[in-house]
Parts: C-alpha cells; structure tokens; sequence
C-alpha cells in the first residue's frame, strides 16, 4: 500500500478531526488530487466500523 500525499494527509486529519468534534463534511478536492485514497485511508482507519 501507498502513502498519502501530504496534502490528502491533511485532508484525512480535517475528515478526523470534524469526526471527533461530531461534525460531519465533504471531501471535495479537484478531480485527481486523490479523494478514493483519502477516503479509504479514513474508512482503514476507524476501528468502529471494524473492516480488517
């Protein structure tokens, strides 16, 4: 598996951090920047959904 980019980082800590603040968002960044990568790394890492 990849890394993320540091920007699709920043996107995946902003996507946690409104999760913990109980918030919710949209991940809306410019066609090709990395959205699915973004996204999945988000879904991998939230253990309450229990994907592994």
């Amino acid at each position: 598996m990849g890394e993320l980019r540091s920007y699709q980082a920043d996107a995946l800590a902003w996507i946690n951090f409104l999760d913990n603040a109980g918030l919710g968002g949209c991940l809306a960044l410019d066609m090709g920047l990395g959205k699915t990568p973004t996204t999945l790394a988000n879904l991998a890492n939230t253990p309450a959904l229990n994907l592994a």
